[in-house]
């Protein structure tokens, strides 16, 4: 009976009982030690359970699902709150130019009502005094016009006794003094009467 010796370095006899050796590694290995698939696939793994584990084509898939589905859900969330920025600061900036628009507003509708009470002021105290200063005028125009009538009617008084003495005369059916060449009435006033009020206008004389 011939021996043999297999890879393994045991001893095999033909023809006799085969002694198995240890089972191998199943891979052929790379020079560093490295498994060695040679393109080959690994079928029916299962899902990884440590960080090291390998992974599966389906594990993957439903992994990068979920971020997609976070990564969206994020993304929402940041456009929202990008729009609602937005429009807070976009009204918060209509807001603040309303208001200093009503601000500016409200200090030139002051300073205008400031300036035409201002003006209102002057043109009042102008015309008060424009007033008084005719009050005045009046008041001495008064005064005058009575001291001139009480001298009228002195004068009258006066001519009415020259007439009556020097000329004998008497007054005539129409009312005048009845002396020749002459017509005239005593008893005609030759200036107006004064006004009842000192604010009545003075009108001219119409004799």
């Amino acid at each position: 009976m011939s021996k043999t010796i297999d890879k393994f370095g045991r001893k095999r006899k033909w023809g006799g009982n085969v002694i198995r050796g240890p089972p191998g590694n199943g891979f052929k290995l790379t020079k560093d030690g490295h498994y060695d698939m040679q393109r080959k696939i690994l079928k029916n793994t299962s899902e990884p359970i440590d960080k090291s584990d390998c992974v599966t084509v389906s594990y993957l898939e439903g992994e990068i699902n979920g971020a997609k589905e976070v990564i969206l859900l994020a993304l929402q969330a940041a456009i929202q709150s990008t729009i609602g920025n937005i429009a807070r600061d976009a009204r918060q900036a209509f807001d603040d130019k309303i208001a200093e628009a009503r601000i500016t507003f409200t200090r030139k509708f002051d300073k205008l009502t400031s300036d035409v009470d201002i003006k209102m002021s002057d043109i009042t105290a102008s015309t008060n005094k424009k007033f008084d200063a005719m009050s005045n005028i009046t008041g001495t125009t008064m005064k005058k016009y009575d001291v001139l009538e009480q001298r009228v009617e002195v004068l009258e008084k006066n001519h009415k006794e020259v007439l009556e003495r020097n000329y004998k005369v008497r007054p005539s059916s129409s009312g005048g003094l009845g002396y020749p060449g002459l017509n005239i009435n005593p008893n005609h006033r030759i200036i107006q009467p004064k006004p009842k009020a000192t604010d009545d206008v003075l009108m001219e004389p119409t004799w």
